[in-house]
């Protein structure tokens, strides 16, 4: 991975303090008000891999030229910023013929401690190097993830808006819906009521036009026939049948009793179904349903009125 590609994927998240010197440059980058290894990468223009060599301890092995910039950027001489992040476990030992002679260690001995302490600072520096970049790799996967579950619940959460918001819109619909068929309804019921009103007073037109004459006759003349006034009624029984009520019977009518259609005048006898009645009063009924039973008589018993 290249320089510029690591630098690309590093994220906005704080240094990680478990680095050896990350609290002091953690302190620095806030007085200088600066939030993230990438602004301070673009600010002081080092490569961001120099400052997580800084971070991990390794200030030692950044270039020089580095290390001025960073130290001129955080506005401090070079010696101040190398004494907050040189570790004094590696700082050079200046040796003397003399401490030499006086210790009894052999040079070539030295040399070879010091070659052995240089790989070992080199292989520590690879192994801080490698960790630097599994670290930031590991926060550009979290980074992803992150972005991945908040893209998924934003998606998430407007389709719950969208859902939510043509519910309402489908209720107002609707209600609206509701409104419209209900005064609808309210029409069509006025105009059936008014349609039925005027059927009604059609049919019932000859007995408006006379019934008014008749009975003032018939009050003023008390021979006046009652078979005119019968023959007044019709209007009234076309408009029972307009409305399909019919009669049960005609009095006078001989039948067999069905209690389900007469009803037996009281202190007229006992009978059974089937025994022979009169009809008395003629009962009605709407189509399927009984309005009223017709009142009957026992056959062998005078008609009369009911008690």
């Amino acid at each position: 991975m290249g320089e510029n590609a690591r630098v690309s994927l590093q994220t906005k998240l704080p240094l990680p303090m478990s680095h050896p010197h990350a609290a002091q440059l953690q302190t620095l980058m806030a007085q200088a008000n600066v939030s993230d290894v990438i602004q301070l990468a673009a600010y002081s223009r080092v490569a961001a891999r120099q400052i997580y060599r800084l971070q991990a301890g390794l200030i030692h092995s950044i270039p020089v030229e580095a290390v001025v910039k960073l130290a001129q950027y955080f506005d401090q001489s070079v010696d101040e910023f190398l004494a907050l992040f040189l570790p004094t476990g590696i700082q050079p030992l200046e040796f003397t013929p003399k401490t030499t002679q006086a210790t009894g260690i052999d040079p070539a001995e030295l040399e070879a401690l010091q070659t052995e302490g240089d790989r070992l600072r080199a292989q520590l520096e690879t192994q801080a190097i490698n960790h630097a970049e599994e670290i930031e790799q590991l926060q550009h996967h979290l980074q992803v993830q992150q972005q991945e579950y908040t893209d998924k619940i934003d998606h998430l959460q407007q389709q719950l808006t969208d859902q939510a918001e043509a519910q309402a819109q489908q209720e107002e619909t609707l209600k609206a819906e509701y409104a419209r068929l209900e005064t609808q309804l309210d029409s069509q019921q006025a105009q059936n009521e008014q349609r039925w009103q005027q059927e009604a007073l059609d049919i019932l037109e000859a007995w408006l036009l006379q019934w008014s004459a008749a009975a003032k006759a018939a009050q003023d003349n008390a021979q006046f026939p009652a078979r005119t006034l019968v023959a007044l009624t019709q209007p009234f029984e076309q408009l029972l049948a307009s409305w399909d009520v019919t009669p049960i019977g005609t009095v006078g009518e001989i039948v067999d009793y069905d209690p389900q259609e007469h009803q037996l005048v009281k202190n007229h006898g006992d009978v059974g179904p089937g025994d022979a009645v009169v009809i008395q009063n003629a009962g009605y009924r709407q189509g399927d349903r009984l309005l009223h039973r017709a009142k009957v008589i026992h056959q062998e018993e005078p008609k009369g009125t009911e008690n």
